[in-house]
């Protein structure tokens, strides 16, 4: 599969799950009011694993870097959000061609109305072959 249809396979579950993609390449810090709950910013960032094989081919996997952002207006609020945060990361790990997570997952305030919840997935083998 290919980054792009990787991509789509994620966005199709995010959608699914209520969440909506921040438009033109905006981070969460920088949505408008419009993108202030339950919507991401989902980037490429590169390759997992890369090996070369015999004859000039090559394996690798696609690494994605998914960033949420939630509103918070209180403590319960927050609470309930990181909790949402969780059940995304576990229905994330039911996508065609999931393989691991490349880091821990954060959770952190943008600001006191605001948290921003990042997770780096890796997804999808390819290969020149």
């Amino acid at each position: 599969m290919s980054v792009a249809s990787n991509k789509a396979l994620l966005v199709a579950k995010l959608t699914a799950l209520g969440y909506r993609e921040i438009p033109e390449n905006k981070t969460v810090e920088d949505a408008s009011l419009a993108h202030n709950n339950k919507s991401y910013s989902l980037k490429w960032m590169g390759t997992q694993d890369f090996t070369y094989l015999t004859s000039s081919k090559m394996m690798w996997s696609n690494k994605f870097e998914l960033v949420v952002k939630y509103k918070n207006i209180n403590v319960s609020e927050r609470d309930e959000n990181a909790q949402f945060f969780l059940d995304l990361i576990e229905d994330i790990t039911e996508v065609s061609g999931f393989l691991g997570f490349g880091d821990d997952a954060t959770f952190e305030d943008i600001d006191n109305k605001h948290t921003k919840a990042t997770i780096n997935l890796i997804i999808g083998a390819e290969s020149t072959c």
